[in-house]
Order: C-alpha cells, then sequence, then structure tokens
C-alpha cells in the first residue's frame, strides 16, 4: 500500500527494493498516519485512488478526517530503487517461495470497484524455477520491464526523491531528517533482517546479464548503476 506518513511525506513501495524494512521503521517511529490504495500501488493509482480504488478512497478519507487523495498529491513523495542484477534475482527468489502465485488483490471494500493491476504480473507470466530461463522469458516477453515499472513509480515532475535499497539506512536517515524526526541509531539494527528468502541466490548467464545490460539501459543510466 501507498503510506501517508506524519510530517507530510508519501511513501510508495516498489517491490523488492526494501520497502517492507522501510515500512517497519515508519511503525517503529510511529510515522504512519495511513497506509491506502493497495500493495504497491504506482504513482498513478496513489494519486488518483479515488478512480481506481474508490472503497479504500473513501475508507482512508473518512479515517484521516480529509481527502486522502488530496493529501497525497501534496506530499513530498519518495521511494526506492534497486540495481536491475540484484532486482531480478530477488524477484524470482521472491516468486519462487511464493511458487509463482500472487498474492490475491485485498476484498474491495463496501462493494465498489477495486483495480485488479499488480505490478509483478507480468513476472508471474514468466514463470520458471530455472533463473535462467526465467530471464531469457522476460527479456523476450517484457523486454525493459525493469524501466518502465521504476518509471511508474518515479515519473519526472512527480517523485520528490528516489533512494537506492544499496543505501537504504543511508537514504533512510535522509527521510528521516527531511521530516525533522528526532530518532535513536539503533533503531536500524533492532528491525534486523526482513523478508530473507529460502531460495538459494541465483547464478546469472553472461547472455543474460548482457541483454539486461540493454534493455535495462535506462534504469543503469538513470539511476547510476555499474553494468559490470
Amino acid at each position: 500500500m501507498a503510506t501517508l506518513l506524519k510530517g507530510g511525506a508519501l511513501f510508495l513501495h516498489v517491490p523488492k527494493t526494501g520497502g517492507t524494512f522501510l515500512r517497519k521503521l515508519f511503525v517503529a517511529l510511529d510515522l504512519v498516519k495511513i497506509n491506502f490504495a493497495r500493495d504497491h500501488s504506482d504513482m498513478r493509482r496513489t494519486l488518483h485512488v479515488s478512480k481506481h480504488h474508490p472503497g479504500s478512497f473513501l475508507y482512508s478519507s473518512l479515517r484521516l478526517g480529509r481527502s486522502v487523495e488530496r493529501e497525497a498529491k501534496r506530499s513530498f513523495k519518495f521511494c526506492f530503487v534497486r540495481h536491475p542484477f540484484t532486482w531480478y534475482e530477488s524477484c524470482w527468489q521472491f516468486m519462487e517461495d511464493l511458487g509463482w502465485q500472487l498474492p490475491l488483490p485485498p476484498p474491495s471494500r463496501f462493494g465498489f470497484y477495486n483495480d485488479p493491476w499488480h505490478p509483478l504480473e507480468p513476472v508471474a507470466q514468466a514463470a520458471d524455477k530455472d533463473f535462467n530461463s526465467f530471464m531469457r522469458k522476460m527479456t523476450r516477453q517484457h523486454p525493459g520491464y525493469l524501466t518502465r515499472l521504476y518509471e511508474q513509480y518515479a515519473p519526472a515532475g512527480w517523485i520528490d526523491f528516489v533512494g537506492r535499497q544499496e543505501n537504504l539506512i543511508a537514504d533512510a536517515r535522509h527521510i528521516l531528517d527531511h521530516l525533522k524526526v528526532n530518532y535513536d541509531e539503533s533503531i536500524f539494527s533492532s528491525l534486523g533482517r526482513v523478508n530473507a528468502s529460502k531460495t538459494l541466490r541465483p547464478v546469472w548467464s553472461e547472455e543474460n546479464k548482457k541483454m539486461i545490460c540493454e534493455l535495462e539501459k535506462g534504469v543503469f543510466e538513470k539511476y547510476g548503476y555499474e553494468t559490470g
């Protein structure tokens, strides 16, 4: 879900970029004002939640005491991204752990329409127990998938800050400092590791690595990731 934080910030949770750790951090610091929309709602579906998840919009607005959509639009908006290599690795491990079945969407509130979109649907379509076979399917069926995915969460002109999973703690500090939150440094170590996969980390074929460097060029260039 999208998360409105005290202090006027909006967190958009890109799958497999450290978002579960961040949510635990925000809860531990009592920063969560309200969660709304649905898991991994992108920028468009979050800022126009009344269209995509009208039940959630109504419920969240009633709890908030004002329009959650209006509050989201005027908030400081941030999300996190991750290196394409480790993102695809982590996503494949996650789906293996789930048996390639995406979580069901939450039930519609008050009988309203609920947008069935899930950002990992293309990943589920490429299901394969062999990582490199999975990657070949992704590059053929959904070339440049991750570049497009990140753009859905961090479109130019709408996002205020994009952190990197590799700098998770340092960038989380940046968010907390922006919100003028007082915290003890021990909070980060106290949360521990989150969402550790049961599936072993896969080994890339050089062919697939080369293909991802070409097809996800937008991510490498925009966020300054090394291709080596």
